[in-house]
C-alpha cells in the first residue's frame, strides 16, 4: 500500500495564524489572503485579514496550487520557463500562476507535502509572508 506525507487541518492552521498574527503585528492596514493547500494543490485552510480585493483571495490560492503542483516557489516558474521557451499557458493547466508568493512546503524527506499562498500585498511581502506559515509548519 502507498501512503504519502501531506497538510492536515492542524498544520494549516499553525500557518494561517502564524501569516495573519505576523501581519497584524506589522500594523500593515492592507488585507491578505492566505490559502494552504496539501501535495495535490486541494484547498486545506483559507483566511482573509479583512474585506479586501476578491482577486486576491483567488489569487492566493492559485499561488499555493502553483507551489504544489510544480514543487517550487512560484516566482521561480516564470524564469524558469522563459528558460526553455514556454509560458504558464503553455503547461495546460489553468489553475497555474507565476506571480510570487507561492512556496511549498516540503516534508522530513525532502517531498513536497503542500505549499502556502498568500496574496494582497507586494509579491515580495507576500512571499515573505508564506515563507513564515512554512516555517510555522516546521
Amino acid at each position: 500500500m502507498h501512503s504519502r506525507e501531506t497538510i492536515g487541518l492542524g498544520e494549516g492552521r499553525r500557518a494561517l495564524d502564524a501569516i495573519l498574527d505576523a501581519h497584524a503585528a506589522a500594523g500593515d492596514p492592507r488585507p491578505v489572503a492566505v490559502a494552504v493547500v496539501d501535495d495535490a494543490g486541494e484547498l486545506v485552510s483559507f483566511a482573509r485579514s479583512g474585506p479586501g480585493n476578491a482577486l486576491s483571495a483567488r489569487v492566493a490560492v492559485a499561488k499555493a496550487y502553483s507551489a504544489a503542483r510544480t514543487r517550487s516557489e512560484t516566482g521561480l516558474l516564470g524564469p524558469r520557463l522563459a528558460e526553455m521557451g514556454v509560458g504558464v499557458g503553455d503547461l495546460a493547466d489553468p489553475g497555474l500562476t507565476a506571480l510570487r508568493g507561492g512556496v511549498p512546503v516540503l516534508g522530513a524527506d525532502g517531498a513536497c507535502v503542500g505549499a502556502i499562498g498568500v496574496s494582497g500585498l507586494a509579491a515580495v511581502e507576500d512571499e515573505e509572508l508564506a515563507r513564515r506559515g512554512v516555517e510555522a509548519i516546521g
